[in-house]
């Protein structure tokens, strides 16, 4: 490893001179605008599309009929080459990445200089884990096919970061952002990383590091990891592997900062490191990074100073999912006894909710620990130190500013997905019948054999003897112990009300804890002194009492539960005496038999009438099983048609029994209605109507989202959230609406520390709410992590400045490039990794270089026009020319090409004079300063990186909710946006405005506001307005707050909209106030992409 990183850094001593190459460097000169048509379409369609080399060479032989076609083009025929990648070695100098390249070994993912390493030198790895360990041994060679000389087995190409920020220095705009960021003063209301915390917790001795000289550049760099199946689906079953490294540049806007051509992408290790195997390359990147931490790295010349300039850099955070955040950061499995990487929380207490109960982590002593695993001389006390501490060694430690517990972070995208799927899927339950059959997923459930009437009395009076701390503490011990089996702790915690979801460990500490409340309780009814009543266990149908016990705790009317008085009534016109319910010895060893178990598991499953007619092969079973459930029957012949109706009477009883599953087939049925009828702007994720069912498979992160976020609340609210609803289900909605209530504060882009905290409350309430509704449903990581998330916020600043969602569109982005199926070795590794940065600097070179784009005009606007198509959610609107946009004063961005002069209708124009007076709080205008007629119309603009259109163009992008003054809010339609260039009231200079004309959607009258209480109950549950329009009026573009969807509803029979904010784009509003807050919201994370209008 030493000598891999003295090699390492030998090739980075390269001449202070080096970032002059990117000056130097420019596109080939090839003499005439054909052949430069030409080379550049065949390069464009190679790197930026999956143009293969046969279709190239096609291409190219098309390109040289054209030229013999013409007289004065004939003497170019030789200069067009015959194959595509000779067009690629033209461009070769200014596209292709500047790589180190190692011999990794296949096994334990140890690097080699391929340069200073050889067969002969080095057959075989001779890493050792530590000095007592024997050497790793595995081959590094390997002859491919019949050729006789030996080839790596994998290699590994690591892209070179000094001379990545060395070009992006070299562009006048990415520098110009950079500079911006390093002068801008902290903010009290957060938008980027330098507004939080933790990087101004980061000093030098003289200072801090964001102070220094003006003239040094001192930049925050994030960076993450992921594994990716580099075949995506081309190789069906294929478990292959990779694992890329992506860095970024935090101090870029973040419009840009996730752009491909803006994102480092270091490459990919062949394979799936585990444990410490990764740390090869993050000891690679760490020292890259100790250099830029002191003394810097100086570049001879950048865009905007000649003479140079020192460039200092620090590398926080590492945000990538849970696993990866653990492995790179050196913790052990998510399960293990400290199973969280910011807290010291057993995973036994992972139900306490107490933050002050929380052991925190000490960073130093975080460093020490990692340190005594590094200098462990023997495997034995390695493996002794990783259980004892559940913390490795990563390089990262070498960095003198890194944080362990801070500077590790889940990323929130993964973080929520998880979040939400588990409360959707395994918390409130799908189940979807159609046509009698279930089509949604199956749940087991977690149930134990019931112990003997003799167990449990001997196991609660040993409860009842634990009467002080000593005997809690000797309880403990038993418990924990496994002195009583799982059966019977489960089922004391079951009996009593209690939490009994969980490893036996957490059932014990949830027993031992009601036990002590129940010791220093003075109320003598306390349910541990009191006789304890064991429940009944004679018959399968065990499992139809629990729903009818669980049916008690959910509705306020117990009388349902206890008998159907309709069918009784139905049935006779005297009510059954004792008798008649009365169970014979018969019938009770008839429920106990496999015949009546079957007949008892088909109606649990719901199965259709004629699968339980099948398995009742005797009506007997039926009566017996009435009985038990104080349903009415008959003593009628035992004939099929009675047989029938018997079931069809247990059928209809079982549905008075609420089920565990909450999301049944009325509510999906509601669900699937809201979908079908909301309009979302079509930048959101589609949910699929089938979602639930076992056909369906796995919803994307995006539109669990969409699930949560906007349609359960249109559709549970009205459903859950009115006072006829069950206590239960009213309980239910609100836990749902805290967990939307925290994803929203996630959403902003803008954040206070007071929201923050909002969030802490949020997220605090959901889970402690769900383990209060549903103790039968364990609590995970993910939970315990979601709650910290707002130590995070308040450290890293808003979630979208570290939000994960960009390394899962690069890989997305990386499939789209033509591999050559090699996996293993890593050569498809290395090709996706020349694609990448060859496609990145092909784009720059297209936004940066004048003389270029003026002789490949018409390709570069085509490509344009196709980059603004949402290919998978790559972000491919990136293309967007400075020279093709009009921007406004606000702003706002508008394709030069869309603009469309008009003369302003009568009506625009006496609305015109009002609206400029009241937007610069003067008089004047239409008295004093005239107003033109002229304006240029567009039909579609960018506002803050979001689309917006006219109604006609895109119906579904026109509706939007804005604010014509501070803490009023409606929401209506565009139905047209002009340009209009008027002078400013000082007379100094005319400015040109963005001005939207919107009909606003008629609000409720004050004797109205019933109609959408229950959703303004909620504070992300939207409103409500009548489905009429007014009178055009005109709005700025700071006074819109976002995109709504609109979702037609009925209430009391009125017809009316339900709007529900979607996106927050003005940075004006005031977020002190909680309706101010309820309207300002972000960008959805769950955009596809942040594509310009096209």
């Amino acid at each position: 490893t030493d000598r891999c990183v003295a090699y390492h850094f030998e090739r980075q001593q390269c001449s202070d001179s080096f970032a002059e190459y990117f000056f130097e460097i420019s596109a080939p000169a090839l003499g005439h605008s054909f052949l430069s048509a030409s080379y550049f379409s065949v390069a464009a369609l190679s790197i930026l599309s999956k143009l293969t080399v046969n279709a190239g060479k096609l291409m190219l032989a098309g390109h040289r009929d054209m030229v013999m076609s013409s007289r004065d083009l004939r003497h170019l025929v030789s200069a067009i080459p015959k194959d595509p990648r000779t067009v690629l070695g033209k461009f070769a100098a200014i596209l292709d990445p500047v790589v180190d390249v190692y011999l990794c070994c296949p096994s334990c993912f140890e690097l080699y200089p391929l340069e200073e390493t050889s067969p002969e030198a080095l057959p075989f790895c001779t890493h050792r884990e530590t000095p007592s360990s024997i050497p790793c041994g595995s081959e590094l060679w390997h002859r491919v096919g019949n050729n006789t000389k030996l080839v790596p087995i994998a290699r590994f190409e690591f892209q070179n970061f000094k001379l990545w920020l060395g070009r992006m220095l070299s562009r006048k705009d990415i520098e110009a952002h950079l500079n911006a960021a390093r002068s801008r003063l902290r903010r009290h209301v957060m938008r980027a990383m330098r507004d939080a915390n933790r990087v101004h917790d980061i000093h030098y001795t003289e200072g801090p590091f964001l102070g220094g000289p003006t003239s040094e550049l001192r930049l925050i760099v994030s960076w993450s990891n992921d594994g990716w199946n580099p075949f995506y689906n081309k190789s069906s079953g294929n478990p292959a592997t990779s694992t890329g490294f992506w860095l970024v540049l935090d101090d870029l806007p973040l419009g840009i900062r996730f752009l491909p051509e803006n994102i480092f992408y270091l490459g990919a290790l062949p394979g799936k490191p585990k444990g410490s195997r990764l740390n090869p390359v993050i000891r690679l990147l760490a020292h890259y990074f100790l250099e830029f931490w002191h003394p810097g790295i100086r570049y001879s010349r950048t865009a905007h100073y000649p003479t140079g300039r020192l460039v200092k850099a620090v590398l926080v955070p590492q945000f990538s999912d849970v696993l990866a955040t653990r492995q790179a950061s050196g913790h052990g499995a998510v399960r293990t006894e400290e199973f969280c990487v910011f807290c010291k929380l057993k995973f036994a207490h992972i139900e306490c909710m107490d933050r002050a109960l929380w052991p925190a982590r000490d960073t130093e002593e975080e460093r020490q620990r990692a340190c005594m695993w590094r200098d462990a001389q023997t495997d034995e006390e390695r493996t002794r130190l990783r259980e004892e501490h559940v913390v490795r060694y990563t390089p990262l430690i070498e960095l003198p500013y890194h944080d362990p517990i801070r500077d590790n972070i889940p990323d929130i995208l993964h973080l929520r997905s998880n979040m939400i799927e588990n409360w959707i899927r395994k918390t409130l339950r799908v189940h979807l019948v159609i046509d009698g059959e279930l089509v949604s997923e199956e749940y087991k459930e977690d149930v134990e054999a019931r112990p003997s009437v003799e167990i449990m009395r001997s196991a609660l009076q040993m409860l009842r003897d634990a009467s002080d701390e000593e005997g809690l503490d000797a309880l403990k011990h038993r418990l924990c112990k496994s002195t009583w089996t799982r059966s019977i702790v489960w089922t004391l915690c079951k009996d009593h009300g209690l939490r009994y979801a969980g490893t036996m460990e957490q059932l014990a500490y949830i027993l031992v804890n009601w036990v002590r409340t129940a010791v220093y309780s003075s109320d003598e009814s306390s349910p541990i002194c009191c006789e304890y009543r064991c429940a009944y266990h004679c018959s399968p149908w065990t499992c139809l009492a629990v729903d009818r016990t669980q049916s008690d705790a959910m509705t306020d009317d117990h009388s349902e539960v206890q008998s159907n008085q309709s069918v009784m009534a139905s049935a006779s016109n005297s009510a059954p005496t004792s008798a008649y319910w009365a169970i014979t010895e018969g019938e009770n060893a008839l429920l106990q038999s496999s015949t009546g178990k079957a007949v008892c598991l088909a109606l649990i499953d719901r199965r259709k009438e004629s699968t339980i007619h099948s398995k009742a092969k005797r009506r007997d079973v039926l009566v017996a099983l009435c009985k038990s459930l104080r349903i009415t029957y008959t003593q009628a012949s035992k004939t099929t048609t009675k047989k029938l109706a018997t079931i069809s009477t247990l059928i209809g009883r079982l549905q008075e029994f609420p089920r565990r599953e909450l999301l049944t087939t009325s509510v999906m049925l509601c669900i699937r209605d809201v979908i079908e009828r909301t309009i979302l702007p079509d930048f959101i994720d589609r949910v699929p109507l089938d979602w639930g069912t076992k056909g369906r498979g796995k919803l994307t992160g995006g539109q669990w989202r969409v699930l949560s976020q906007i349609y359960f609340p249109i559709a549970l609210i009205p459903e859950w959230g009115v006072p006829s609803a069950s206590a239960y289900l009213q309980e239910v909605l609100n836990t749902h609406m805290h967990l939307v209530d925290a994803m929203y504060i996630t959403d902003l882009l803008e954040l206070s520390q007071e929201q923050s905290y909002e969030y802490d409350t949020s997220m605090l309430s959901h889970v402690t709410e769900k383990m209060r509704l549903f103790k039968d449903v364990a609590l995970v990581p993910y939970d315990h992590l979601a709650v910290h998330n707002g130590d995070v916020l308040r450290d890293y600043g808003p979630s979208a400045t570290h939000n994960g969602s960009y390394y899962e569109r690069y890989i997305r982005h990386l499939h789209s490039f033509n591999i050559n199926m090699k996996s293993g070795s890593g050569q498809i590794e290395a090709t996706y990794l020349r694609g990448a940065v060859r496609s990145a600097n092909l784009r720059a070179l297209l936004l940066d270089d004048s003389p270029l784009l003026h002789e490949v005009s018409s390709l570069v606007e085509e490509h344009q026009r196709q980059s603004y198509a949402d290919v998978r959610g790559t972000k491919l609107g990136s293309l967007l020319l400075e020279s093709s946009v009009t921007r406004s004063v606000e702003g706002a961005k508008v394709l030069r090409t869309r603009v469309k002069s008009i003369n302003l209708s009568a009506r625009l124009c006496s609305l015109l004079p009002s609206f400029l007076n009241r937007r610069h709080h003067t008089n004047i205008y239409g008295r004093e300063i005239s107003i033109s007629r002229m304006a240029g119309q567009v039909t579609r603009a960018s506002i803050r990186n979001i689309r917006y259109c006219t109604y006609e163009d895109l119906a579904q992008n026109s509706n939007i909710v804005f604010a014509l003054s501070p803490g009023s809010s409606t929401a209506g339609r565009i139905t047209d946006m002009f340009l209009h260039e008027h002078t400013l009231p000082s007379g100094d200079h005319a400015v040109s405005s963005l001005i939207l004309v919107i009909k606003p959607y008629g609000a409720l009258m004050e004797g109205e506001r019933f109609l959408d209480a229950h959703y303004r109950a909620h504070k992300n549950g939207g409103f409500c307005c009548r489905r009429s329009v007014g009178e055009s009026i005109l709005v700025g573009v700071d006074m819109v707050l976002g995109h709504a969807s609109i979702s037609p509803v009925e209430y009391n029979g009125f017809s009316l909209l339900h709007i529900l904010p979607l996106a927050r784009v003005s940075p004006s509003i005031r977020l002190s106030t909680p309706l101010a807050l309820f309207w300002c919201r972000s960008r959805h994370r769950y955009l596809k992409t942040e594509r310009p209008c096209s």
